[in-house]
């Protein structure tokens, strides 16, 4: 039998290997392409941080909603609340007037562990985008989604990750 440790990284590996080709889609889409590389502005950075508000406003309240009735114990940091500061310090505006995007329904103790899985082991590479953003602004004001726990992200990241890891090995 596997212990709990190696279990853990075991299927840290298989998810991170299960998921790699949708990493690398996200990484090649050409917003974020500009963002990273040469062709960066806040123009374009703006609009991906709408892109993330209409998906993590619906993404979020879906969480909230399904683990607040059930027995799934876990102590989620809202990133939505980053995203929109961020969006008011690049744009100025105070008035956010995004449409929320379609997602996935979001109604198994599976999908919203393997979604928090998800959210929170990108912010491991949260710190690399902050890293990047912090050659055309202020990163503490601007990009504090990609950098959601300041500076025990990293820590907070990997802690979570294993977290729920554990939770679902519990569980399952």
């Amino acid at each position: 039998m596997l212990s709990s440790l190696t279990a853990s990284q075991s299927l840290s590996f298989v998810l991170k290997d299960k998921t790699a080709l949708e990493h690398r889609k996200t990484e090649a889409s050409p917003l974020m392409v500009d963002i990273l590389g040469d062709g960066f502005t806040h123009g374009k950075y703006s609009l991906i941080l709408e892109r993330f508000i209409s998906f993590y406003r619906p993404l979020e309240l879906s969480l909230k909603s399904f683990i607040s009735n059930s027995a799934i114990d876990y102590n989620y940091l809202a990133k939505l609340p980053l995203l929109e500061n961020d969006l008011k310090f690049i744009t100025k505006n105070e008035s956010l007037n995004i449409s929320d995007a379609a997602i996935p329904k979001i109604d198994t103790e599976e999908a919203v562990l393997g979604v928090l899985y998800v959210i929170e082991g990108s912010t491991m590479g949260g710190m690399m985008i902050q890293k990047i953003l912090q050659k055309h602004m202020d990163t503490n004001q601007g990009a504090t989604f990609f950098n959601p726990y300041n500076e025990l992200t990293r820590k907070n990241g990997k802690l979570q990750s294993y977290l729920l890891i554990v939770i679902i090995l519990k569980i399952y």
